[in-house]
């Protein structure tokens, strides 16, 4: 009776050690969360859509809400519809992240057009294979031959709702995580009330009269696009 009354107090001992320790360290990732999210400052904004290119989810002209900073306290995932500033100059634009950091990315030739297979899939619009630029090689390639088609731990794909799209990664190549403004609320886009920050229109830019130059060696534009 002896050695069992330890044994109880034993075991007893043990289930209050482990309680304190579970809440103590459960508390502590509590306030590390919420200090993240403090330090990102997530806030909420409005921007309308400048372009076509995001047709069928996001209309010419309609509006839509933005988390701003989410990329800073959350990783960036597949499918995420973003807010992508490709340039000081002009009105950053949705588009649709395609391909994240770890993944792997070929590009394919077809009749004066290219493909891309990410993750061993040819990446399609509806039924058909998602197509994007001209004759001459995109300034992806130049990404994907630097880095055996790998994306880092800081580059995506981003692409348009609809080929050939344009102010993408179709144009400009691998992106970086840096240039995501923030997440879109898709369930949030509706029609134009004039309170958006951002309405201007923005021109199209043709990919064969961009002036962006890229490195060589990263495929990164090395200088702002107008």
């Amino acid at each position: 009776m002896k050695y069992v009354g330890y044994l109880v107090l034993t075991i007893g001992l043990l289930l209050v050690g482990y309680s304190a320790y579970d809440l103590f360290f459960k508390k502590k990732s509590i306030q590390h969360n919420l200090i993240t999210e403090t330090e990102c400052n997530i806030e909420k904004k409005t921007f309308a859509a400048s372009d076509d290119n995001m047709a069928g989810l996001i209309e010419n002209g309609q509006e839509f809400d933005v988390e701003m900073n989410w990329y800073k306290c959350h990783p960036v995932e597949k499918g995420d519809v973003v807010l992508y500033r490709f340039s000081n100059t002009r009105d950053p634009v949705p588009r649709v992240i395609r391909a994240i950091p770890g993944e792997v990315f070929k590009l394919i030739r077809a009749t004066n057009r290219w493909n891309v297979e990410i993750g061993g899939r040819i990446l399609k619009a509806g039924d058909e294979p998602y197509f994007f630029g001209a004759e001459v090689s995109p300034v992806l390639s130049l990404y994907e031959k630097s880095s055996n088609g790998l994306l880092d731990s800081d580059t995506v794909l981003l692409f348009s709702n609809h080929p050939p799209g344009g102010f993408d990664s179709g144009i400009f190549g691998a992106v970086s995580i840096q240039d995501l403004i923030g997440k879109v609320d898709v369930k949030s886009v509706r029609k134009a009330t004039g309170s958006a920050i951002h309405t201007e229109p923005s021109k199209p830019v043709p990919a064969e009269t961009t002036d962006v130059k890229a490195d060589p060696r990263s495929g990164y534009p090395t200088s702002k696009k107008k």
